[in-house]
């Protein structure tokens, strides 16, 4: 008998409860049509927002999503075991056409609106057993191990970490020590990188702000004949060395070269003290926090980044400047990764730092800098181009230690998210702390047939994105078209067919016995065939 004139047998009576394996496969395919009354979005809207809206390349027509429809699938799974048929049910999208008229100062005045409704796919349908019938043939799709989005930190050369953020979808963020010491980022798939600090610029920050958000700092006053006096703030200073006594009302606290205790600092609150006294050799070669500018000319005496040197500090005393801060990168309590990379990256404002990011992304591209501004905005800022999903989110969120920060929610990344991980990316380098274990159950995930197809359909709407962009910039009247006249629903359906007819996690129901198909739909297989990959799933 042959694989495909293999059919089930007609039980005497049905199991109790349905078949074995259909529950677990049912809850998946329910994934991927959620009650919009829950408020939840299905995973066919997400595949469909993550490409749409598509604009041409003069910005001047925009093809928009509206909603979706699925349809009763035409014939039952009997009869299409019958008639050699696929079990599936029809994919409905709306789409809206909008024409702009270009306005001045970059402004769109609306010229036309289309709306239509599109047969897009067919997707096919989970029968009663749990399974799938492709042209007349029972399959089931194997469930998939796969590298978990989210955020780990693993080994590089000479026991060197990196700190790797893998997104559900869109590029991976990857942050890496040389031998040198500095930081380095790799943005996606290129080759190039290009200094961590470049990165942290693009969003925004400036020298002081990176260096405050990434180290303990310091705050130091300058008294009227010059002497220095050290704040007292209780997270920076427990746990540290003191350069020298610290004495209250002639009863010393801490002698000099011991670490300062939850005990010393109630003492010192108990006692009224703020400040303890510093000498010039205790600050001189520390790195300045935060620019000095003299108020009254306006003139910057000292950079952030800079190392205090001896002029420097009689230049602050010169002027009548009473404080300036200090960043704790001493390489005692903490290293100097951040400041030496900062002294190392050429790019000293956002502007530069964006046309950096995009030279290394589109090289040989001329860039300008809103071109530069929307790429680096797409990367990891787009929910619609960029998803960490629910599990990257909780795996940030655990290993940076901010789910009280109100992440939990966004599934793209935030300023606090790059800070964070950079800021433990050089804590755990600097301490000696060790990587992840990547076997780790927390490491991973299981990718059901829910996710599997809804990738699957995702592949053909970006070959489908390429198209219609095409197509909309070639024509010359957009007013005269359809949506219908620019999407193709063959593109998505044969990316779809592909996966269950070619893919390697689609197989043939095995219906030699029972045991058999219950093993088959139990099997997990990795995602890439590689060893460590194969090892992880077994």
């Amino acid at each position: 008998m042959s694989e495909r004139q293999q059919t089930r047998l007609p039980l005497a009576a049905p199991w109790p409860g349905g078949h074995l394996a259909a529950d677990p496969a049912r809850a998946s395919e329910e994934r991927l049509r959620v009650d919009r009354a829950t408020g939840e979005t299905s995973l066919i809207e997400q595949a469909m927002r993550s490409v749409f809206p598509i604009q041409d390349f003069s910005e001047t027509a925009e093809l928009m999503f509206v909603s979706y429809e699925l349809s009763p699938p035409r014939l039952s799974p009997a009869e299409c075991r019958r008639s050699g048929a696929t079990h599936a049910e029809p994919l409905r999208i709306t789409l809206r056409l909008v024409a702009y008229d270009p306005g001045p100062d970059g402004e769109r005045t609306i010229r036309d609106v289309k709306e239509q409704e599109i047969l897009l796919c067919e997707l096919p349908r989970l029968t009663p057993e749990g399974t799938f019938v492709i042209v007349g043939v029972e399959r089931v799709v194997v469930r998939q191990i796969a590298e978990s989005p989210g955020l780990r930190f693993l080994a590089g050369p000479a026991e060197r970490l990196q700190a790797v953020i893998t997104p559900r979808r869109g590029p991976r963020l990857t942050f890496e020590h040389d031998r040198k010491g500095l930081l380095w980022a790799r943005l996606g798939a290129s080759k190039k990188k290009l200094p961590a600090t470049t990165l942290l610029r693009a969003l925004g920050l400036a020298t002081g702000e990176i260096l405050g958000g990434l180290h303990d700092v310091e705050t130091v006053d300058i008294g009227p004949g010059g002497e220095l006096s050290l704040r007292i703030d209780p997270a920076v200073l427990l746990g540290q060395r003191v350069t020298r006594d610290i004495k209250v009302g002639g009863e010393i606290l801490v002698k000099r070269h011991r670490k300062v205790t939850r005990v010393v600092l109630r003492k010192l609150e108990l006692a009224g003290v703020t400040r303890l006294p510093l000498g010039v050799d205790d600050v001189l070669g520390r790195v300045l926090a935060a620019d000095v500018v003299d108020p009254r000319s306006g003139e910057v005496l000292g950079e952030a980044s800079d190392s205090l040197g001896d002029s420097m500090l009689r230049r602050f005393a010169e002027r009548g400047m009473a404080t300036f801060t200090l960043a704790v990168c001493d390489g005692v309590r903490a290293g100097s990764t951040i400041v030496d990379t900062l002294r190392a990256d050429p790019n000293r404002t956002t502007d530069d730092a964006l046309m950096a990011i995009y030279r290394v992304m589109h090289a040989g591209d001329p860039p300008t800098l809103e071109t530069a501004e929307s790429l680096f905005a797409n990367l990891f800022f787009n929910p619609d181009r960029y998803d960490l999903w629910p599990a990257g989110r909780a795996s940030l969120d655990r290993k940076l230690d901010q789910g009280e920060a109100g992440l939990h929610e966004l599934m793209c990344l935030s300023r606090q998210d790059i800070l964070g991980t950079v800021r433990e990316l050089v804590r755990r380098q600097f301490r000696g702390a060790g990587a992840d274990d990547i076997d780790h159950t927390d490491e991973a995930v299981v990718n059901d047939a829910a996710v599997l197809t809804i990738d699957a359909m995702h592949r053909g709407l970006i070959r489908l994105e390429r198209a219609v962009k095409e197509r909309m910039s070639m024509v010359q009247e957009i007013d005269t078209l359809m949506p219908s006249d620019l999407i193709s629903g063959k593109t998505v359906q044969g990316a779809i067919d592909d996966f269950f007819g070619w893919s390697r996690v689609s197989e043939r129901v095995d219906l030699t016995h029972p045991l058999a198909e219950l093993t088959q739909r139990r099997r997990l297989t990795p995602s890439e065939p590689d060893a460590d990959s194969a090892r992880r799933s077994a």
